[in-house]
């Protein structure tokens, strides 16, 4: 008539056990996934926070609307540190671009060839934009290290140049040369 019950085993120690053994899956999955994830993280070849640049307009800047602009600048860089272990710890830039620009903004292409303190070269291939933000113009240069020393590489660099005055860019001719401090990164994405 009546059949007495069996007793139920205890199911925790077997969901311990599975949970033990997929969280051992978890840890050894993400060990090989970790450098798969760390290859995105971008490698920096070099970082240069010290630096100085000098850019020539041509013709000069106005507050009119932006021009066909010849961009040209002499730049150093200095205080570089390299986590590949390059020894390269400054170097002299030379560019040339073309731009449409103006005293309130505007954006320009070209090359830049940076020259180590190794006697290698760089040649950066960039496009930037000219940012006025208050009294400060942040000029942001962003692109590919085409040849030499680099190569391959994403450099970006950053002129900080602090406004010369309305008066520039009113007189005759425009604002023809500005210059303030420059730092650039080189690295692989």
């Amino acid at each position: 008539m009546g059949s007495t019950p069996t007793p139920r085993k205890n199911p925790l120690p077997f969901l311990l056990s599975r949970c033990a053994w997929l969280s051992k899956l978890g840890l050894l999955l993400g060990l090989f996934a970790a450098p798969a994830a760390m290859a995105q993280i971008p490698l920096v070849h070099l970082s240069c926070l010290l630096g100085h640049e000098s850019i020539t307009y041509t013709p000069g800047l106005t507050f009119t609307a932006a021009l066909d602009t010849a961009v040209a600048s002499n730049a150093t860089f200095g205080l570089c540190t390299s986590t590949t272990g390059s020894i390269i710890d400054s170097g002299t830039a030379t560019l040339q671009g073309l731009g449409k620009l103006s005293c309130l903004g505007g954006n320009a292409s070209g090359l830049q060839t940076i020259r180590w303190n190794t006697g290698t070269t760089s040649t950066f291939q960039y496009s930037a934009s000219s940012t006025i933000i208050g009294v400060t113009n942040i000029i942001q240069m962003t692109g590919t290290v085409v040849t030499g020393e680099f190569a391959g590489a994403t450099a970006i660099e950053t002129v900080i140049v602090q406004s010369p005055g309305l008066s520039s860019c009113l007189g005759l001719g425009g604002l023809t040369q500005v210059s303030g401090s420059v730092s650039l990164t080189i690295l692989s994405l």
